[in-house]
């Protein structure tokens, strides 16, 4: 086991034993890892103010393959809220954030999220911009049968790739496995995947676009990656 000093954004506490905690870490150059914050929940402990889902922190600690030890941490920035999204936005990157894995894009991302100001923004643009880093999404801007830019009406199929129109159409496939998007939603899809969360936050989307385009999100990440969010409940 060895020690490492590094930066994080923590993502996730669960209670462990009768005073510690474990905490899950999105790390700048060791990917995610889990640690053990010991006595984390004795009242003279500084570690509970610092730990919170989506903290910028420095830390010192052992990591090893298997569960590693907190040493000590310093809060280089806050969390945005404690709005009930960010638990969603933290169960969607722990379960897509592989262990161990390190990404600069992901990093940077990750580095966006403590500056959000308006929460309610941040789901619709972070799902899309991890799933498109990871492949899952191709380019949200071209149809993609025929690779041509849109200029009307597309359908986002079930398996996450869009297509026009016409294409759609031709292929016979079923209309009611995939969304129906306007040339709006899609130049909106488009703008987030290209563009960082910050700019993508001043993209506003009505409240009946967004709840069409998470519930999309919500169905791809559970039917077409097997994922089980408890943390949906707190989006409706």
């Amino acid at each position: 086991m060895k020690t490492q000093e590094d930066e994080a954004i923590v993502l996730r506490l669960r209670s462990f034993r009768d005073f510690d905690a474990l905490v899950t870490l999105a790390t700048k150059n060791s990917g995610k890892q889990t640690v053990i914050a010991r006595g984390i929940k004795r009242g003279k402990s500084k570690l509970s103010g610092i730990l919170q889902p989506f903290s910028h922190v420095s830390f010192e600690g052992r990591i090893s393959q298997g569960l590693g030890s907190l040493r000590r941490a310093e809060l280089l920035h806050t969390p945005p809220s404690t709005d009930p999204l960010l638990f969603f936005c933290t169960e969607i990157l722990e379960k897509l954030l592989l262990e161990g894995r390190t990404d600069s894009q992901f990093w940077k991302i990750l580095c966006e999220i403590p500056h959000i100001q308006k929460i309610e923004r941040l789901p619709n643009p972070l799902v899309i911009k991890i799933l498109s880093i990871l492949g899952h999404f191709p380019p949200l801007s071209l149809c993609h049968h025929c690779s041509n830019k849109f200029f009307d009406q597309a359908y986002w199929k079930e398996e996450g790739d869009i297509w026009c129109s016409p294409c759609f159409l031709k292929k016979n496939h079923n209309a009611h496995t995939a969304l129906l998007l306007s040339f709006e939603e899609i130049k909106i899809l488009s703008f987030w995947q290209n563009n960082s969360l910050l700019f993508g936050e001043k993209v506003a989307s009505s409240s009946k676009q967004s709840k069409k385009i998470l519930s999309f999100l919500l169905l791809f990440l559970e039917q077409q990656l097997g994922l089980s969010l408890k943390s949906k409940e707190m989006l409706w």
